[in-house]
């Protein structure tokens, strides 16, 4: 189709419509910008590309759902279940073997990083007078605190 106002070539969306209102046919080039008032059929200039939509009764079919394969059936057929449960048992021991050996990895470094020799704390409290847990501060005088 050729566009009404300046002649080139439009686009086909008939079969790409991402709605039924989107156009038919839209011009291909950009700077055609005319749009058709609805009272007088006219073409004046608009904001977008020059675009055509079909009479209703001219508009093409839906396109029809594509045919089934040869030997397919629209019932689900039956899965043979004890296949998927092997499948899964299968992959269950191989999760297990491999996440074993990785907990007794951890588990080994962690064990020798616990019985590894202590390292040595030096006291860095210069006064060994031991602090008695049971005075709350109550007899402090504020006043004496000098600032």
């Amino acid at each position: 189709m050729d566009c009404p106002v300046c002649k080139g070539l439009m686009w086909d969306n008939t079969n790409n419509k991402k709605s039924p209102t989107s156009p038919d046919y839209t011009c291909k080039n950009k700077e055609c910008k005319w749009s058709q008032d609805r009272k007088t059929k006219e073409y004046v200039q608009g904001q977008y590309t020059t675009a055509v939509w079909l009479p209703k009764e001219q508009a093409p079919a839906p396109a029809p759902a594509p045919a089934p394969v040869a030997g397919a059936s629209a019932v689900p057929q039956k899965v043979d279940m004890s296949e998927v449960v092997t499948i899964l048992r299968d992959i269950n021991s191989v999760l297990h073997t491999v996440f074993s050996k990785e907990l007794i990895q951890r588990s080994t470094e962690l064990a020798e990083h616990e019985t590894a020799e202590p390292m040595p704390t030096t006291d860095t409290d210069p006064d060994p007078t031991p602090v008695d847990s049971s005075d709350d501060g109550s007899d402090i005088n504020v006043e004496d605190i000098p600032y």
